[in-house]
């Protein structure tokens, strides 16, 4: 649904699926954005740009899929986005003060805390928190997949 909150910037008509019926031929007009049209990622990106802007967040410039805020010169909230994926890192008060303002703007899945106990799963990561820190971890195929491209097979040894 997350595409469904960005506007079109052309018009565009599509047919109605077969099973809405009418007594006469019709196509509808599209407003905003849908799964299978091929700007609709690049139209929703650009959708949640503004609308983080206007709850004070900017784009980081070497992901475009990160969003940070600073207050008085101090970065107090961190967005990671990945589709209608949403992944927070601030404090407690402050994440529940954005997912609120976020609601108001759109739609996105909520998300689960990130804590000791349990890890997180996001977008094919697994995070957990860790001594004060947080721990990023990939899957194992992921891994062996990312040591095949470069040429290591498992049992082999690394070159130093």
């Amino acid at each position: 649904a997350a595409f469904l909150n960005a506007p079109i910037d052309i018009e565009l008509y599509a047919q109605p699926p077969k099973y809405v019926r009418y007594s006469h031929p019709v196509v509808w007009r599209l407003r905003r954005a849908l799964y299978g049209y091929r700007r609709a990622p690049v139209l929703f990106h650009s959708h949640l740009t503004r609308e983080f802007a206007t709850l004070g967040l900017q784009q980081c410039r070497s992901d475009p899929s990160i969003y940070y805020r600073k207050v008085a010169e101090k970065v107090n909230l961190i967005a990671f986005v990945h589709v209608d994926d949403l992944f927070a890192v601030g404090e407690e008060q402050t994440i529940n003060d954005f997912f609120k303002e976020v609601g108001k703007l759109m739609e996105f899945k909520p998300g689960a805390w990130l804590t000791e106990e349990e890890p997180l799963r996001f977008i094919g990561k697994t995070l957990q928190r860790h001594r004060g820190g947080v721990m990023i971890w990939h899957s194992a195929e992921y891994l062996k997949g990312m040591a095949a491209q470069v040429g290591l097979q498992e049992g082999s040894r690394p070159l130093t």
